[in-house]
């Protein structure tokens, strides 16, 4: 092996960008993202992507400059996991439950050079921004299923600049697997928050790790209820597209928590806190419930116990307190695995 050298074609670097790319060959009529009554197909999306990277590089967006994104679960959300670092830039997601101060310490700090805000929240991060010096440029993201709802005239939109991007945009493909891909920060509940930069082999790896521990096979439906603000949805967006999956995306959801409950015989079982959803006509049951998941999951990963909550226990940024209801699993015994 000494006498041959590394090049792009025995030695490339690993990035998850190239599961979107691989995801439009071999999956390309399949559903890639569910939204409401959009539907989109992986050459849609990869098309898609790249056209944003194009509208971004347009706009002298440079290798490593930082774009931040405050969003929910919206298919904006999922397409830019793949566009900002095929323009060679950081994505940055942005907690969507904190406060203007804490938002507008994390803005002075990354200093992004775009900001894209999904509608809802333009009022919270126009108040973030008045608290800084830097301002970003703002693209406003609207509602897919009504562009009527962007509120910025001023602004510019996301699904305009995918319209003005190019479809047969060149990749940026990382010189270098160690360069940075994200920059993600803590919540800042105890201190100040603290910047996570992760770079294009270490995603890759957890992309491919999750494929692996999971056991997801070909096609997975990834129904989205974890925040892809809380660490890039644990790299599950470059996930589903290695797997040629369909993400189900959802601007909120109101959900179960799941902890364990001691079992004498597998030592544990899952146990699932559900939120009661009063302005739903839908009565739900235990059986009913759990009959659900074991339809659609593993059998082992499936409930075994639900308990319904008026509202679960969360902390000040909205996070649900697991280690309540870990205590309140507790107090149940341990549970009968006749």
């Amino acid at each position: 092996m000494e006498k041959f050298k590394q090049c792009a074609a025995n030695f490339p670097a690993l990035t998850p960008i190239g599961f979107i790319d691989r995801a439009a060959t071999v999956y390309g009529d399949c559903i890639s993202i569910v939204y409401n009554s959009t539907r989109f197909t992986w050459s849609h999306t990869f098309k898609r992507c790249r056209k944003l990277a194009s509208a971004l590089c347009s706009q002298n967006i440079s290798r490593g400059d930082v774009v931040s994104v405050v969003a929910p679960n919206v298919p904006a959300m999922y397409e830019m996991h793949f566009a900002v670092p095929m323009a060679g830039a950081v994505l940055n997601n942005i907690n969507i439950r904190l406060d203007a101060r804490t938002m507008a310490e994390q803005f002075s700090h990354c200093e992004p050079k775009f900001l894209f805000v999904d509608y809802q929240f333009l009022p919270l991060v126009t108040e973030a921004l008045s608290r800084i010096r830097h301002k970003p440029n703002l693209v406003v993201i609207e509602e897919t299923t009504d562009m009527n709802k962007a509120t910025s005239e001023a602004a510019p939109t996301y699904e305009g600049m995918i319209k003005g991007g190019d479809p047969d945009f060149q990749i940026r493909w990382p010189e270098d697997e160690w360069q940075a891909a994200v920059l993600n920060y803590t919540s800042g509940t105890t201190s100040a928050p603290k910047g996570v930069v992760h770079c294009h082999r270490g995603l890759y790896a957890m992309a491919v790790d999750n494929l692996l521990m999971w056991g997801m096979t070909r096609a997975p439906v990834f129904l989205w209820t974890l925040p892809m603000f809380h660490g890039n949805g644990w790299c599950f967006p470059w996930s589903i597209a290695a797997a040629g999956g369909t993400n189900i995306c959802l601007r909120k959801f109101d959900g179960a928590a799941v902890v364990a409950r001691p079992d004498p015989f597998w030592g544990e079982t899952p146990c699932a806190f559900v939120r009661i959803n009063n302005n739903c006509s839908e009565v739900l049951s235990e059986v009913r419930v759990i009959s659900f998941c074991r339809e659609r999951m593993a059998h082992f990963m499936a409930p075994k116990t639900l308990i319904f909550m008026q509202e679960l226990p969360k902390t000040s940024t909205g996070k649900v307190q697991k280690f309540v209801l870990r205590e309140i699993a507790k107090t149940l015994g341990e549970h009968s695995s006749d």
